[in-house]
Formats: C-alpha cells, sequence, structure tokens
C-alpha cells in the first residue's frame, strides 16, 4: 500500500477535525424553559475539555516510541548474540 501524499494527510486531518466538531456540537445538552421561572436557574459549567485530536496524539507518539524501543532492544539484542556465536566458532 503506497505512502499518504501530504495533501491527502492534510484532507484526513482536515475531515477528522469536522467530525469532532460535529461530535461536539451534537452532545451539548440544552437548557429548557419552563412556563413558570423561579428565583434561580441552572446553568451548565463549561468546564475545558482537551481536544481529541492532541490526546490520540499523545498516546500515538507513545506508542511509536515503545515500538522503537522494543525494535531497537531486540536488534541490539541479536547483534550480541551473533558477535558471541561468531567468537565462539572462529575459536
Amino acid at each position: 500500500m503506497p505512502k499518504k501524499s501530504k495533501k491527502e494527510k492534510i484532507l484526513a486531518d482536515y475531515r477528522r477535525k469536522v467530525q469532532t466538531q460535529q461530535s461536539l456540537t451534537a452532545h451539548i445538552p440544552t437548557l429548557v424553559k419552563e412556563d413558570t421561572t423561579p428565583n434561580f436557574q441552572f446553568r451548565l459549567k463549561k468546564e475545558p475539555l482537551l481536544p481529541v485530536q492532541q490526546q490520540n496524539e499523545s498516546t500515538t507518539e507513545l506508542i511509536a516510541i515503545k515500538r522503537d524501543l522494543s525494535k531497537t532492544f531486540v536488534l541490539a539484542t541479536l547483534a550480541i548474540a551473533a558477535e558471541i556465536i561468531i567468537y565462539f566458532v572462529k575459536k
């Protein structure tokens, strides 16, 4: 499968942003006013939410780092094992 071009990556990123915006606006509850108005009103507190994309990027980066470290460890172990085997074969 060929790698994505820069244009395809930009389009995919744009689609993700639009989708998250739509999902955020679809789940916001609305307040319904009643005929009898009490002395107080309920108000929703808007808490700052971490952007979904930022969370996904950080977890993706952590997974990539973990894979890189595990590959490096495996390759280093294989290289050392190969050197030890060559040492005993030549001796």
